[in-house]
């Protein structure tokens, strides 16, 4: 199954929480929180976490018995994101076109980008169609940001 790169929107601290333990448990390779037009949550207040979050990260391997402590890497830009992870991308939002099923097969690598609260902004969501992710839809209904990390996984781990 690919190795899958998870930009979150910066959200409630719990929420981010939420998404890295589950989002662990199921293969994630990589959690990036990214500060967004929209973010609640302040860049001192994410600093502080860090260490917290490697904590919940090796609580789940234990758990699962996934053998790979994912790499937590926190931006401060989406532009900054997109240049960094892998290029081949998926941007889940309510308007996407097609299920995560729907698209044929995924890469060896991928990055699922995943809004905050109050979703990526126009110029955010523009800045991943100019670097070709494609827009995917998790679900009929407007999921919150843990649950939608949650179910992305969950979906790209049946291939």
């Amino acid at each position: 199954s690919p190795k899958i790169s998870l930009l979150i929107g910066m959200s409630e601290i719990n929420a981010l929480e939420e998404a890295l333990l589950h989002c662990t448990e199921l293969g994630l390779w990589k959690f990036c929180p990214v500060f967004t037009k929209y973010s609640v949550t302040k860049p001192e207040q994410i600093e502080k976490k860090i260490e917290r979050f490697q904590k919940i990260a090796i609580s789940a391997i234990k758990q699962s018995g996934f053998p790979f402590l994912p790499e937590i890497l926190i931006f401060r830009k989406v532009e900054e994101a997109i240049q960094t992870l892998p290029p081949n991308g998926f941007l889940f939002s309510q308007d996407g076109e097609k299920r995560l099923d729907e698209f044929v097969g995924l890469p060896e690598e991928v990055t699922f980008a995943i809004g905050p609260e109050g979703d990526f902004s126009e110029e955010e969501k523009k800045l991943f169609l100019e670097h070709n992710y494609k827009k995917a839809k998790l679900s009929n209904y407007t999921l919150r940001v843990e649950t939608a990390a949650i179910t992305a996984l969950a979906q790209a781990k049946r291939y």
